[in-house]
């Protein structure tokens, strides 16, 4: 029954940005103030219809640092060419 709840309110939150998204697109040029604080207000109301949302967002961020922190400890990329399967070989 929460799974149903939860869905719903995912679509409702989606149907809101694609009408905040169509008003940003009809009305302002992309970098203008009101833009911004319209994006602060759809923040504010994501946040109002999931509370637990923002805390969510640090511990991905987090995470994401962390990963970003082992990959780079572990030293330069590589990159290793893969030979095509279809390729027949002597």
């Amino acid at each position: 029954m929460l799974l149903v709840w939860r869905m719903r309110q995912d679509i409702k939150v989606a149907e809101t940005r694609l009408l905040v998204d169509a008003v940003l697109i009809a009305s302002q040029p992309p970098d203008s103030d009101s833009n911004k604080q319209v994006k602060e207000d759809w923040n504010m109301f994501v946040h109002s219809v999931f509370p637990f949302k923002k805390q969510q967002e640090k511990t991905d961020d987090q995470r994401v640092i962390e990963f970003l922190h082992r990959q780079v400890a572990e030293g330069p990329m590589r990159v290793t060419p893969l030979t095509s399967p279809f390729k027949r070989r002597p």
